[in-house]
Order: C-alpha cells, then structure tokens, then sequence
C-alpha cells in the first residue's frame, strides 16, 4: 500500500478528522502525515497523527478519554484493511496556559511498499 492510499483509509475510518492547512489553532481532530521512516528494501513505516485539539471536550476529562478510547478502538477494528496494528501510542502533545488549549495525539505507524520496480532502482546506481 503506497502512502496516498493509507491516508485515504484512515481518511475513510477518521470521517471526521480535518486536514492541517497551517497551524491548529481551534477545537477538532486533525489527521497529518507526521514523517516516514525507511524499514527495508522497498518497505518504510508511515508515521501519522490523529491529533485531538480541545479547549474542554464536553467540559470533562473523562467524555475526551473515552472519545480517545473510540477513536483507539477503530485503528483496531481496521487491522484487516492494514494487516498490523497501526497504533503506536496515544500522548498528550500540548497545553497552552494563555488560551487553555490542549491536545492528544493517537501515533499511528503503517507499513507502506515503495512502487518502484528493482530495474528502475539499478537506473540510478
């Protein structure tokens, strides 16, 4: 699965998330291609972030933690689409005392395959 495609599943399993067009700055989840990662010959490890920004998420902890908690569960559901378990880690990214803005993020790593063929590799050799 080349890297366009696994952002458009998880664009399909994460309706909701909004695409990053500069800086977060309001309530929502946002969904961003964080870095990719080199694993082997024609493999690397897509690194992306489910970012969750609030300033209070229904004015309590608990409603974001079980939001997270559904947001978690449907990365695992998808294990069929992906064929691994794409969640990394869930961690608090950020908190800013002048406004009260604060954000989780859910890492999610996927294995994607370079579609590049060995003879056009040797091309550049």
């Amino acid at each position: 699965m080349r890297v366009s495609e696994i952002y458009l599943l998880l664009k399909e399993i994460y309706p909701e998330a909004n695409d990053i067009l500069g800086e977060i700055n309001q309530n929502g989840v946002y969904l961003y291609l964080q870095r990719i990662s080199p694993m082997a010959h024609q493999r690397d490890k897509a690194h992306f972030r489910l970012f969750c920004s609030a300033v209070t998420y229904d004015k309590s902890a608990v409603s974001l933690i079980e939001y997270l908690d559904e947001l978690r569960e449907r990365a695992i559901r998808a294990f069929g689409a992906f064929g691994e378990d794409i969640v990394a880690n869930i961690e608090f990214e950020n908190y800013d005392e002048f406004s009260g803005h604060y954000g989780y993020a859910i890492n999610l790593e996927v294995t994607a395959f370079r579609d590049i063929k060995n003879r056009e590799l040797s091309e550049w050799a």
